[in-house]
């Protein structure tokens, strides 16, 4: 794997974990001041982050789109904070994929 990779790889995967924390912390603040406040624009950062990578190198913020959208989702939707525990093992459910696909780098071709 080159350094190129592995620090693009690195970066997608930072930039959806973000999300997710973001995510979480949206639905607590939303719950207890009903407004989400600088994690949306923790959001936006992520997510700019992301397609600004896309450019750079496409194949890791590909494995890494589902978590984001995910968290993105969760941002909008803002479910009961009585729902945390699915919240969070559908962001682990989320980062199976990310970590199946993390090392596919677009360029490769079978055989």
């Amino acid at each position: 794997m080159s350094l190129r990779l592995a620090i693009t790889i690195a970066l997608a995967w930072s930039l959806a974990f973000a999300a997710g924390i973001f995510a979480v912390k949206g639905v607590i603040s939303y719950r207890k001041t009903a407004a989400r406040g600088r994690v949306t624009w923790g959001m936006l950062a992520v997510v700019t982050g992301l397609v600004l990578e896309h450019k750079w190198a496409s194949g890791p913020v590909i494995a890494v789109t589902p978590l984001t959208l995910a968290s993105v989702l969760l941002l909008i939707r803002v479910p009961s904070p009585k729902a945390l525990r699915k919240i969070g093992w559908t962001l682990v459910g989320f980062t199976v994929p990310c970590c199946c696909l993390d090392g596919f780098d677009g360029t490769r071709k079978a055989g």
